[in-house]
């Protein structure tokens, strides 16, 4: 469970970030101690949950990166560094990656998802392979997201348990 909460402490975090948003329409809201204010046209920097609501709303336009064609390469570099090294993936790339992907109509969605599943599965044998044999170095740590360290984690301490379990301790 404490896997869970930390992916979703990061997902709130997330959304807290700013983005660059194109007002498509002039606005003025107040929302606690927060106030939002600004012409159509003009670019200002807001909160992506904020950010996501007008967008919803057509009232603005989100400038995000393109996370689907980062999706893409990283499948090439996570090919090209081969079976036992892992290419670096930012914290939070499966929580952006996610949030672009709803925004996708279904058929769009079911490619990007196959293509992140073709991803996952790579990274996936890597991450079991080296979370069997080694400790989360700040190295490793750097080049996984966050979902990916939760897994690293847990496999190296099943690892463990199951070493004193057969008596393999050493």
């Amino acid at each position: 469970m404490w896997g869970e909460d930390i992916q979703e402490l990061h997902k709130i975090g997330y959304s807290l970030d700013d983005v660059k948003t194109t007002l498509q329409q002039s606005i003025n809201l107040k929302v606690g101690d927060t106030e939002i204010s600004g012409k159509e046209g003009e670019v200002i920097n807001i909160p992506i949950w904020v950010g996501e609501i007008l967008e919803e709303n057509k009232m603005a336009t989100l400038d995000t990166p393109d996370t689907i064609t980062e999706l893409k390469q990283a499948t090439v570099k996570e090919q090209m560094v081969g079976e036992y090294q892992l290419a670096t993936l930012d914290d939070l790339f499966y929580i952006r990656l996610q949030s672009q992907m709803n925004k996708l109509r279904q058929r769009d969605r079911d490619g990007v998802e196959s293509m992140m599943i073709g991803l996952f599965r790579m990274r996936r044998g890597k991450i079991v392979r080296l979370a069997d044999s080694t400790r989360l170095t700040a190295d490793i740590k750097s080049r996984i997201s966050i979902e990916e360290r939760i897994f690293f984690e847990s496999i190296n301490r099943e690892g463990e348990t199951l070493k004193k379990r057969v008596g393999a301790d050493e």
